[in-house]
């Protein structure tokens, strides 16, 4: 982590954008982050942010709209055929 906020100018926010404008699908956001010697834990600020920047990276084409919706239609499709694989297994486990 402390490569990519290197990276990145320290910024969490710019992290994100970043790591969405490689193609990650989801962002896990929480936890600790490993800065050098020290360790900072995001908060709710922090995520707020986070949320703000992509928003703005979204408004103003850094993350493209279509890119951003092709992640939300991979995730959506994931949890859809989890949801029906968990109903097949309680299926089966009834017989």
């Amino acid at each position: 982590m402390e490569g990519v906020l290197q990276n990145c100018g320290g910024y969490v926010e710019e992290a994100a954008i970043a790591a969405l404008s490689a193609g990650c699908d989801l962002l896990i956001l929480g936890g600790k982050q490993l800065v050098g010697a020290s360790s900072l834990e995001l908060m709710v600020e922090d995520i707020q942010k986070v949320h703000a920047a992509l928003v703005q990276a979204v408004k103003t084409g850094r993350i493209g709209e279509q890119q951003l919706n092709a992640s939300v239609e991979r995730i959506l499709q994931r949890f859809f055929l989890l949801q029906c694989l968990e109903k097949s297994r309680s299926t089966s486990a009834d017989l």
